[in-house]
């Protein structure tokens, strides 16, 4: 799966995790991690709000954290999923 992706690519990820530095996806056997540095969210969206265990987002791969490319940190566009979000 690794060898199919690249830097520019965006890929569909299942989230697994979703904790206040950022959401974790699985494409494949790679790791996806898209830190809260790395989203265009247009207003502050806790990743938990934005993303579900098992939702799909597309994610564009920033760059490969390991030579194997079985890591690797990803970005998420506005907007590529929206939520209401009820302050």
């Amino acid at each position: 799966m690794a060898a199919r992706m690249r830097v520019g690519k965006t890929v569909k990820a299942k989230v697994v995790s979703a904790a206040p530095h950022g959401i974790h996806l699985a494409h494949g056997d790679v790791e996806i991690l898209v830190h809260v540095s790395d989203v265009e969210w247009g207003e502050e969206i806790s990743p938990r709000e934005y993303a579900k265990i098992g939702d799909e987002l597309d994610v564009r791969i920033l760059r490969f954290v390991d030579r194997e490319g079985k890591s690797a940190a990803g970005w998420l566009p506005w907007p590529t999923k929206k939520k209401s979000v009820s302050r």
